[in-house]
Order: structure tokens, then sequence, then C-alpha cells
């Protein structure tokens, strides 16, 4: 069936309207990286991006899923959803400067 104007509501139908193209993922914020190193609490932060896989260099991180830039952040996750294999990421003006390569506990 083509859309025509004027549009009708039927011409909607099936539209998803929360869909985000931003992606979340569970961190703890933390001050600098000694203290990331430190922390042993729950992540319980959210971050987003927008490409799924591992974080790596190069990726921008988002505050919320509205697009606003999280800009310098140290982050505390776990990789491959284990709580004995955290890492330290970092990021200048929203981008990941180095993921997985500070392994603290």
């Amino acid at each position: 069936m083509a859309i025509t104007y004027p549009y009708k509501f039927s011409d909607w139908y099936g539209y998803d309207q929360d869909c985000s193209p931003y992606i979340p993922f569970s961190a703890k914020q933390q001050g600098n990286i000694t203290q990331a190193c430190q922390w042993e609490g729950s992540l319980d932060d959210t971050f987003y991006r927008t490409v799924s896989g591992p974080l790596t260099a190069g990726q921008v991180i988002y505050s919320n899923n509205s697009g606003t830039l999280a800009g310098a952040v140290v982050l505390v996750i776990e990789a491959n959803g284990g709580t004995n294999n955290r890492y330290i990421v970092t990021a200048t003006n929203s981008e990941i400067n180095s993921s997985g390569d500070q392994l603290c506990f």
C-alpha cells in the first residue's frame, strides 16, 4: 500500500516511536583510575553507545539515550559479564581512549 498525502493514521501503523540508536551498558563512574581500581561495589550507572560488541578505543560514550555526550569519564565495566573481570575505560571528550588494557582485579 502506497503512502500518500494527506497522511492517514493507518500509514503510521507499526511505527516504533521509542526506537533509539543508543545501546545501554552498565558501568560505575569514578573520579580517577585509582578510585576505579579500588571500586568493589555494583555497577549501577548506565551509559550508552551506538555500536554493539566490545568497548574499543574511538567509540563515543553518551550519558543518556537522548544522545548527550558523557564528556571526560573514568568507568569501571565488567568484561564478559563477570565480576572478577573488571576493566577501566577512560574517555576524553566522550571518546574512549582505552579499554580492556587496564585490568585492576
